[in-house]
């Protein structure tokens, strides 16, 4: 294997940065690692070509009604992070490799799921939050034609619902008072 040890169950942060060309099982590591509060950066971390296949894993297992609420928080967190902290000139219009990485891994869906989480402690709150901020990241910085498919996929998972039951529950709170 061009000199490399194989990686093993313990050895992550290689299995993450391993080609794949170099080890076959590497979609197999990828799929079957667990998202935690503390791994954010060796997950997310990795270079840009491997994004296509680890972020469709991590959008994958954010959605999972079992993962640890700090998990999820750190990850939406460090996934708006990644997009906002854009380091291209002002003004340059378009997804740059994470983002479009991301999209094409689904993570609209992902975040729409979030977003739509029925639990409203302190955590999943703020999720949800960060969540709806890197769509809102999306469609400021995308071009026209990702916008137009952005907003394609955004009214398929309830966007527009979203938006609408919370200007009502605004209304209902404001007709309370």
């Amino acid at each position: 294997m061009n000199g490399r040890r194989a990686p093993d169950e313990n050895d992550l942060p290689f299995a993450l940065h391993a080609r794949p060309e170099d080890d076959p099982a590497l979609k197999t590591k990828i799929r079957v690692m667990r998202l935690r509060a503390d791994n954010v950066q060796q997950v997310l971390g990795v270079p840009s070509h491997q994004l296509y296949d680890v972020l469709p894993k991590v959008f994958e297992q954010l959605i999972d009604p079992d993962l640890d609420e700090m998990a999820l928080y750190h990850f939406t967190v460090a996934i708006r992070d990644y997009m906002s902290n854009d380091k291209r000139p002002e003004g340059h219009m378009g997804f740059d490799s994470f983002e479009e990485a991301a999209f094409e891994g689904g993570i609209v869906k992902t975040m729409m799921k979030i977003a739509q989480d029925p639990r409203t402690d302190k955590w999943h709150g703020l999720s949800a939050y960060f969540a709806l901020d890197s769509m809102w990241h999306l469609m400021r910085t995308g071009r026209s034609d990702q916008r137009r498919e952005l907003l394609k996929v955004l009214l398929e998972h309830r966007a527009l619902e979203i938006c609408l039951d919370v200007s009502a529950a605004k209304d209902i709170d404001r007709l309370a008072y």
